[in-house]
């Protein structure tokens, strides 16, 4: 199957983040970003794949072309939002309560 200029774009764009959020952002090995079919996920570990809002790295909201950078990949950035997509689960009442007693 023959991979469209938007799922090249996913890929190249899922690797960049993957680098950048482990090399810099500080989440090491345990960050994985996928690119599942048209959209990028993320995890932490053995969490749950959370969609990535990509389409803001991308210029103009078009493909870029092949060599062109994608937009507003820096690490404070990036980390920012994986902290805000990453966040822990909060606990249920249930298990708080158990985890007091």
């Amino acid at each position: 199957q023959k991979k469209t200029r938007l799922q090249n774009a996913l890929v190249d764009l899922a690797i960049q983040l993957q680098q950048l959020g482990r090399g810099q952002c500080g989440y090491g090995e345990e960050l994985v970003v996928q690119v599942r079919g048209k959209a990028i996920v993320v995890k932490l570990g053995e969490g749950e794949l959370v969609p990535y809002p990509f389409r803001q790295h991308l210029p103009s909201g078009r493909i870029p072309s092949p060599g062109e950078p994608f937009l507003h990949l820096n690490a404070g950035r990036l980390g920012q939002q994986l902290k805000q997509l990453l966040k822990p689960p909060s606990p249920s009442p249930a298990a708080a309560a158990a985890a007091a007693a």
